[in-house]
């Protein structure tokens, strides 16, 4: 299944899975994403998983610029933006997100790639749901 959404709180992230390619959600075309975008729609929902990332990292997505982000939810979908970044928390030469994602040393996770779980082994992983499976 591929990655189709996200929720974060703190470094608390929810995942969504799926495995249609028209996955989508309400107003997926607006900017920016964090004030217009819905969560993907239910129908596309195949399974929910949970990680918490260790305080020793940071949990980054495209929103945390000083002035919010220029991007939209399907930037997100075809591959221009990640829809959010794992780095050493202690890092502070970060001032946006752009500069974040340019750091090689970054984990950047991005919509519509295959979830495989491999990716997430130094993460803490809280709750698996298959809510769509019947």
């Amino acid at each position: 299944m591929k990655l189709i959404d996200f929720e974060r709180k703190g470094n608390l992230v929810r995942l969504y899975l799926g495995d249609d390619a028209n996955f989508t959600g309400d107003d997926w075309d607006d900017y920016p994403y964090e004030h217009n975008a819905s969560l993907v729609y239910d129908e596309y929902i195949k399974a929910i998983i949970d990680y918490v990332i260790p305080f020793e990292y940071g949990v980054y997505e495209p929103s945390d610029n000083p002035d919010g982000s220029d991007w939209c939810k399907n930037d997100m979908k075809f591959g221009y933006v990640p829809m959010f970044a794992i780095g050493d928390a202690k890092e502070n030469e970060w001032s946006s997100f752009s500069q974040i994602i340019a750091d090689k040393k970054v984990k950047r996770i991005y919509m519509n790639e295959e979830f495989n779980k491999e990716d997430f082994k130094d993460y803490i992983l809280i709750k698996e749901q298959y809510p769509k499976l019947s």
